[in-house]
């Protein structure tokens, strides 16, 4: 290790900094694994720290079946694996809902973290250890603010997340290849990673690289560090809002003279808790501002209906009924 390049030096202090800090002796950890440049350095990288720490390390590759070569890409993601010495190396073929309303992307997204969570639950692991990078948290950041984002949502990933680890969020993903040449360690390059059908793809090969042309500074840290900040303002939204939960709520029922005394912001968290608890866990932010108008505007009486629930106003309060 002493002839490692300073990148790579500091990519692993970085992984060993928060192995240190958020780790047990004892800890089994799943790593998610590609075969993709950033999660084969994340593998490498976990497997030459685990001992020290006392951490045991298995692997998942899902094979979404997406692509002819997907079984084959599998396999060999599985050999180099188990070239680097990770024995518990394990792969799933998971169903893709092709035809989602909400894109290929987030289906494959979504079968995906349900394999992991599902592995993660047969073998009691702590954790399930991803692989993004500070890139992706920029990526995530502009898809989400041409969406018309929330603050939480603006925050993006975070390093802990549940049961998600993420210790590789704060590097580049330039740094990552750099440490693959370090060690002669190869990695297969999806092509669906450079197929514009994909809105990703698009944002990451044509609409940052603008970006950075016509603003000339990095990008890709600065909306990195705005995910940070609005995470931390997020968060102090929701500490209130876990203070005052229960006095707007009662009973399962909003009170909507008590609800309007809050702050906008915290009025709005609240509806959205409430949607979420009484059976609408998808609405959107227009279906919280439909209801807070409700709960605030006398002439409106409702019903309201937002996905899954129907909302009923009575005696100054909004009640869900299921649909």
């Amino acid at each position: 290790m002493t002839n490692l390049q300073p990148l790579s030096l500091a990519l692993r202090n970085e992984v060993k900094k928060f192995l240190e800090h958020y780790t047990n002796p004892g800890d089994r950890l799943l790593l998610a694994i590609s075969g993709g440049y950033d999660s084969i350095a994340l593998c490498h990288i976990m497997q030459s720290l685990h001992q020290e720490h006392g951490v045991t390390l298995s692997t998942l590759t899902v094979d979404h079946s997406l692509q002819e070569l997907s079984s084959d890409w599998t396999k060999k993601t599985i050999a180099r694996i188990q070239a680097m010495g990770v024995g518990e190396a394990e792969s799933v073929q998971v169903k893709v809902d092709i035809d989602s309303p909400e894109g290929l992307e987030a289906a494959a997204r979504a079968a995906r973290y349900e394999a992991l969570q599902t592995r993660a639950n047969e073998i009691g692991a702590r954790a399930i250890v991803l692989a993004h990078t500070l890139d992706d948290q920029a990526e995530t950041v502009l898809l989400r603010l041409a969406q018309g984002a929330s603050t939480n949502s603006i925050a993006a990933m975070r390093q802990i997340q549940g049961n998600l680890w993420r210790p590789l969020l704060n590097v580049r993903r330039s740094t990552l290849r750099e440490y693959l040449s370090d060690f002669s360690l190869e990695a297969i390059d999806d092509p669906h990673n450079h197929d514009s059908r994909f809105t990703r793809v698009r944002v990451r090969e044509e609409l940052m690289p603008h970006l950075i042309d016509v603003l000339g500074k990095d990008v890709v840290k600065a909306l990195a560090t705005t995910a940070r900040l609005a995470a931390i303002d997020a968060d102090t939204l929701d500490f209130i809002t876990d203070s005052r939960y229960a006095d707007v709520v009662l009973q399962g029922e909003v009170q909507c003279e008590l609800l309007k005394r809050e702050l906008p912001a915290i009025q709005h968290r609240i509806i959205h808790r409430w949607l979420s608890e009484q059976g609408s866990p998808r609405c959107s932010n227009e279906h919280v501002k439909d209801a807070l108008r409700l709960a605030s505007e006398s002439q409106l009486k409702g019903p309201l209906r937002v996905p899954g629930i129907e909302i009923v106003k009575e005696s100054g309060t909004l009640r869900a009924v299921r649909s």
